[in-house]
């Protein structure tokens, strides 16, 4: 059995905007912008000229991961309605600090002592991302049991969640995952067979022209 992942983070969202000043989290109800479905359709446009089907869809239940989802799975003739909304692939939640200021929150103080743990900090109400790449890596090994053929799955989630998810698959330095960068429907491929894991490619926008790019 050979499992072909592409991984997607979603196209950009309203709150995307004011990320440099609000700590976003999950803001499950922000939509995408203009720009945002442009990405997406030019990432199924993508799909569609390089023949890429998928067996299955997965999706965050955010706004603009399902949407993101739709759109570009759309292209290839998969129906909307067989997208499957999977907690697991939610993005780290921020708890209180969700939608707060960053200049606010994060001081001089508080950004050493984030950075002292990173992969273990939880802000209040929160998760950690190591409760992030747990709960994803479950779901992923669930996935796996279930299934006993080759196929390939789309996944469409988040930025800090898909940094997570491969520092779970590739064991990387947790210090690394902010230092991940994955642009709005940068695809991250990755295959998984009796030899493990496998990094095909990371934040693959070759679809978005640098403009387009966020």
């Amino acid at each position: 059995m050979v499992l072909k992942l592409y991984y997607i983070r979603h196209g950009q969202a309203v709150f995307n905007l004011k990320f440099s000043e609000l700590i976003g989290g999950r803001t499950n109800d922000s939509p995408l912008t203009p720009l945002g479905e442009e990405q997406s359709d030019l990432l199924g446009q993508r799909f569609t000229l390089e023949g890429i089907h998928f067996d299955e869809v997965y999706s965050s239940p955010a706004v603009r991961a399902r949407n993101t989802a739709e759109r570009s799975t759309g292209f290839v003739g998969f129906p909307s309605s067989k997208i499957t909304l999977v907690d697991s692939l939610q993005e780290l939640d921020q708890g209180e600090w969700e939608g707060r200021s960053r200049s606010e929150l994060y001081t001089p103080q508080m950004l050493a002592h984030i950075n002292a743990d990173n992969w273990n900090f939880c802000p209040p109400g929160g998760e950690s991302q190591r409760q992030v790449e747990e709960r994803q890596m479950n779901w992923i090994q669930d996935l796996l049991v279930r299934s006993r053929k080759d196929f390939t799955v789309g996944i469409y989630g988040h930025g800090v969640a898909l940094s997570c998810f491969l520092r779970g698959v590739m064991r990387f330095d947790p210090s690394l995952t902010y230092r991940v960068r994955h642009w709005n429907t940068g695809v991250t491929r990755l295959e998984y067979s009796s030899a493990g894991w496998s990094l095909i490619c990371m934040n693959d926008s070759a679809h978005l022209p640098l403009e387009k790019r966020s």
